[in-house]
């Protein structure tokens, strides 16, 4: 079972924000841009941050840089580019899985800054063991609140290779990987669901 620490984050922070006014990724909560949360959440918990940038994405990176105190150790933060961010999501997704180098590596969206180290660490305890063996034992896990599906989603490196096959325009993520064994995680916090989609999402977040 890996550890959180363990695993490359894919943290995708490419999309258009069609939903919010401005780009959402550099929206401030308590001073800080919502990817620097984000970045700084994920680099706490995991071995290196995969940034998947696009719309926007140089004023992203600067914003995410500086996303803990300090430097965030060499090659920690990993900036990719996705160059057809417009065509979706599993396209940035394909991007980061380029660079992963960690047996398991998380997904997550940019836009959910309660996902907390903590829970990062819970999702890893629900992989498999060592006895993994690619068929006969889950290669994803999902966690949920309730019915809900939430994030992060943790994978198993084997099937880089078959999602990187796939089509960018192959998305959503969640029916690729049904196609496998797939372990579902409940997990006790409502924020593994909450993301900042909209301006009343942001309104919620900063009211709270």
């Amino acid at each position: 079972m890996p550890h959180a620490s363990d695993c490359d984050c894919i943290l995708l922070a490419a999309g258009l924000s069609s939903r919010m006014k401005g780009m959402k990724m550099l929206r401030e909560i308590d001073g800080r841009p919502l990817v620097r949360i984000a970045v700084g959440n994920a680099l706490a918990a995991c071995r290196r941050v995969i940034l998947v940038l696009g719309n926007e994405a140089d004023a992203v990176r600067r914003a995410a840089e500086s996303s803990a105190p300090g430097s965030p150790g060499p090659g920690r933060l990993v900036p990719v580019e996705n160059h057809h961010f417009r065509d979706g999501m599993f396209g940035s997704i394909q991007s980061g899985m380029r660079e992963v180098e960690s047996e398991w590596f998380f997904v997550v969206p940019g836009d959910m800054p309660g996902i907390t180290p903590e829970l990062y660490e819970a999702v890893a305890r629900e992989s498999p063991g060592p006895d993994f063996d690619g068929d006969e034992v889950a290669r994803a896990v999902v966690p949920y609140h309730g019915s809900t599906r939430g994030h992060p989603v943790l994978i198993h490196g084997s099937l880089i290779s078959e999602l990187l096959a796939e089509p960018r325009s192959a998305g959503p993520m969640r029916e690729l990987i049904a196609r496998y064994p797939v372990r579902r995680a409940q997990i006790d916090d409502p924020a593994i669901t909450l993301d900042v989609d909209t301006d009343a999402d942001y309104r919620r977040v900063t009211d709270a």
